[in-house]
C-alpha cells in the first residue's frame, strides 16, 4: 500500500509571508514542471520573496522532507508546526531538506 505522501493529486499551496516563502504540495503536474526525481517525498519551495532572499537558508526547488523530524507532504502541515511553535514560543522548527546534492539539515525561523 502506497503511503499518504504518494498519494498527493490535489495540488496545495501555501504563502508564508512572515518567512517570505510559497510552498506547493508535489502532484504529478508539479513533479513534472520542476523535474522531481520520482521517489522524493516533501513539500516543494517553489517561491522565495525578494525581500528575504538574502537571509534566506532555502532556495526556490528544495523539498521540505521533515519538520522536527516527522514526514511532511502539504503545506499545511508546516504551517501547523510553525504556528505552533509560534504559540509555544519556540524559535526555529528543524527541517529536513532534499536537495540537487543531496540531504540537509537546517533551521526555519519562527517569526
Amino acid at each position: 500500500m502506497k503511503p499518504p505522501s504518494w498519494k498527493v493529486s490535489k495540488g496545495a499551496v501555501i504563502a508564508f509571508t512572515e518567512i517570505g516563502i510559497t510552498l506547493a504540495a508535489v502532484t504529478p503536474k508539479i513533479r513534472k514542471r520542476f523535474d522531481i526525481r520520482w521517489g522524493s517525498i516533501g513539500v516543494l519551495v517553489t517561491l522565495i520573496d525578494p525581500d528575504f532572499v538574502g537571509r534566506m537558508l532555502l532556495k526556490r526547488g528544495d523539498m521540505i522532507v521533515q519538520i522536527n523530524q516527522k514526514p511532511v507532504w502539504q503545506p499545511q502541515q508546516i504551517r501547523d508546526a510553525y504556528d505552533a511553535a509560534k504559540k509555544d514560543g519556540r524559535k526555529q522548527l528543524l527541517m529536513l531538506v532534499e536537495r540537487v546534492n543531496g540531504y540537509e539539515f537546517m533551521m526555519l525561523p519562527v517569526k
